[in-house]
């Protein structure tokens, strides 16, 4: 569990979020829960928004393989836009948490737009140690 802030003073306001999170990794089973407040103030014109992320993941030791499933939404007042994403992917973990390579697809749907987006990630991660 765990919770920051974020705050940037400038001429043009002070721009301020707060995030949370909470995280479970037991047994390769894993869930994540993310929530932020911002604002919008500062130097640069952000519409002031909130958001919430959750994604849940399944390891399959045997293939080196996560699926994850994951659902974001994000809404506001003004010119903010509302829009609610959702999707899934994969992670090939090549050698633990070493090296490993993540293709995901996210659905995205704005409030009050004519058509959805398509959202495809594909990531490759090396630590250094």
């Amino acid at each position: 569990v765990g919770g920051s802030f974020d705050v940037q003073p400038s001429d043009d306001g002070t721009y301020r979020a707060f995030p949370a999170d909470a995280i479970w990794d037991i047994e390769g089973i894993t869930g994540q829960f993310n929530f932020v407040s911002r604002n919008g103030d500062g130097f640069v014109s952000l519409p002031k928004q909130n958001a919430i992320s959750a994604e849940a993941g399944l390891m399959i030791p045997v293939v080196r393989t996560s699926l994850i499933g994951r659902f974001e939404h994000r809404w506001g007042p003004g010119s903010a836009v509302d829009q609610t994403d959702f999707g899934g992917g994969i992670a090939f973990w090549l050698f633990n948490h070493t090296s490993n390579i993540k293709l995901f697809y996210l659905r995205g749907r704005p409030a009050g737009a004519a058509r959805e987006t398509d959202q495809f990630v594909a990531q490759w991660q090396l630590a250094f140690f």
